[in-house]
């Protein structure tokens, strides 16, 4: 009898017969056991994006990877965020949960919640390890904060040609301004231009 023990793996015991040539001598005749393990790590939350939460841009994509591929409908259903807003879900893959709001409020600290007695992984169903302490259950938590009002007006940090630079003679010549942020045009582009 072979046992086959791992962290984290549910334990396996298989039977083999060694492979014996003559005189019991077994360096010709060589014997393999190949096992499947089944990984009973609860799943949790690996990382998080972006990788600054003291300064969220009200346009960012809050992204939560998983350790393991997870029931989507019952991490949503387990998904909570304080003060309370309209937010949009999507997942990536079973592994990511994109979360975005239209609603979210400058300056402003909000707290996402995963309820680890209801949220589950899809391959063992095994619930959500939420406050990692190695067992099934718990709550994740994670907090982040909204970046300050914009209040100051964008501004062109360059230009190509520079603006003494040289007339252009090419065919289909590009000119190409380059703002210090994300400029909101409106859906008329062609008066933004003279």
């Amino acid at each position: 009898d072979v046992l086959f023990e791992k962290k984290g793996y549910e334990s396996v015991t298989k039977q083999v017969t060694i492979k014996a040539g003559n005189q019991g001598v077994t360096t010709d005749y060589t014997t393999f056991l190949d096992v499947q393990m089944k990984n009973i790590t609860p799943s949790q939350v690996d990382c998080t994006s972006p990788a600054n939460l003291n300064s969220v841009a009200l346009d960012d994509k809050l992204v939560l990877t998983f350790t393991r591929d997870m029931d989507k409908t019952s991490v949503i259903n387990a998904l909570t965020i304080t003060p309370e807003v309209k937010i949009s879900t999507v997942w990536q893959s079973a592994k990511e949960l994109v979360i975005t709001s239209s609603a979210f409020a400058n300056s402003t600290t909000y707290t996402i919640k995963i309820d680890g007695s209801v949220a589950k992984n899809s391959q063992t169903g095994q619930l959500l390890d939420g406050d990692k302490d190695g067992t099934d259950g718990g709550v994740y938590e994670l907090k982040f904060t909204t970046e300050a009002p914009d209040t100051k007006a964008p501004f062109i940090e360059s230009t190509y040609p520079p603006t003494d630079g040289e007339a252009l003679c090419t065919y289909r010549p590009v000119i190409r301004i380059a703002y210090n942020e994300k400029i909101n045009w409106n859906s008329n582009k062609v008066n933004n231009f003279v």
